[in-house]
């Protein structure tokens, strides 16, 4: 589910977090946060890369086997992270 729009308003109540993080994720291949929904998620502010990396800890350990960390509010390049925790992948293009 959408948590965060990408004008940053709230899509999903408290409740409904609980949710994601206690049963959907935990049964879930790959898990797409943007950085809002990070937050949501985890309470992780993030506005750089070693934040992303941190953020996707925080999101693998709800559960889901991968986690794409969508870096596009960081400024610079657009950037994105695909890992399950031991392999990484950054994803990178020009704006």
């Amino acid at each position: 589910p959408v948590g965060v729009s990408k004008h940053g308003d709230a899509l999903l109540a408290a409740e409904a977090l609980d949710s994601v993080r206690t049963k959907l994720l935990p049964v879930a291949t790959v898990a797409t946060p943007n950085l809002d929904e990070v937050a949501q998620l985890t309470g992780v502010t993030v506005t750089d890369e070693s934040g992303m990396r941190r953020a996707a800890e925080e999101i693998l350990a709800f559960g889901p086997r991968w986690v794409v960390i969508k870096g596009g509010h960081l400024p610079g390049e657009a950037v994105d992270l695909l890992t399950d925790g031991s392999a990484e992948h950054w994803l990178r293009a020009p704006r």
